[in-house]
């Protein structure tokens, strides 16, 4: 065992002495009550924001919100169109395996929302499928 020893701003700690350990172990224990509270009080502040109706959050591909904050049907109708040909199919197939299925036997891109820098775009990809 090599003579290490464990600094902070207050002092500096030898692992190996008793009461070293045990006030490491008493920081430690501290700390992680200290994210308890922190992740509590987050937890609380989105559900008092959700009672408020403030709390927004991301939308599935399809919905988009206007300027005044509403849910809206996505106006891209390339977007609405190939969603619209999803869920046909969905109702005829009734299992979505199959529909990923179809889909990835023609070829068809889905449209996807990628986030990047606070900025959203919806993409078409490939269905993630692979036939076996």
């Amino acid at each position: 065992m090599t003579r290490t020893l464990l600094a902070d701003e207050s002092a500096v700690y030898d692992p190996r002495d008793p009461n070293d350990r045990l006030l490491l172990g008493v920081k430690g224990t501290i700390s992680e009550a200290e994210l308890f509270t922190l992740r509590c009080r987050l937890h609380d502040g989105r559900w008092n924001k959700a009672r408020r109706g403030e709390l927004l959050r991301s939308l599935p591909v399809g919905y988009a919100r206007s300027e005044n904050g509403d849910v809206i049907k996505e106006p891209d109708r390339q977007v609405q169109s190939r969603l619209n040909y999803i869920f046909r199919m969905f109702s005829r197939l009734k299992v979505a395996r199959r529909v990923l299925m179809r889909l990835a036997r023609e070829r068809m891109k889905v449209p996807a929302k990628i986030w990047a820098d606070r900025s959203m775009a919806i993409l078409f990809g490939k269905s993630r499928t692979s036939q076996t």
